[in-house]
């Protein structure tokens, strides 16, 4: 995690919303825009472009900002995250980790 993308913290709702359809955590909302609190002045998702192919490949992105409805776009990343990234998961999907702590 890198210092947002703005430097200051950011403490708001915003909409994050899932493409991944084997996780078990996203079965149920995957395409749905979901609002949740963030408040977090180290939330910045970054990788290199390996890992991030990587992780696209694998399905192993959970969650991504989005807008109310549900358009991935940059003025929906409250923080500068690497391609909207909001939360990823072990390549089992077993384990997730938000992308804001």
């Amino acid at each position: 995690m890198l210092k947002n993308e703005n430097q200051q913290f950011v403490c708001k709702n915003v909409f994050i919303k899932s493409e991944n359809t084997q996780a078990s955590l996203t079965k149920e909302v995957t395409g749905r825009p979901l609002m949740i609190p963030v408040a977090h002045g180290e939330g910045r998702y970054y990788a290199d472009d390996a890992t991030l192919e990587e992780l696209f490949a694998n399905n192993q992105v959970i969650f991504r900002y989005c807008d109310e409805f549900g358009n991935v776009v940059d003025s929906a990343n409250p923080n500068g995250a690497i391609r909207n990234i909001a939360g990823i998961c072990n390549k089992n999907r077993n384990v997730f980790d938000d992308a804001a702590p």
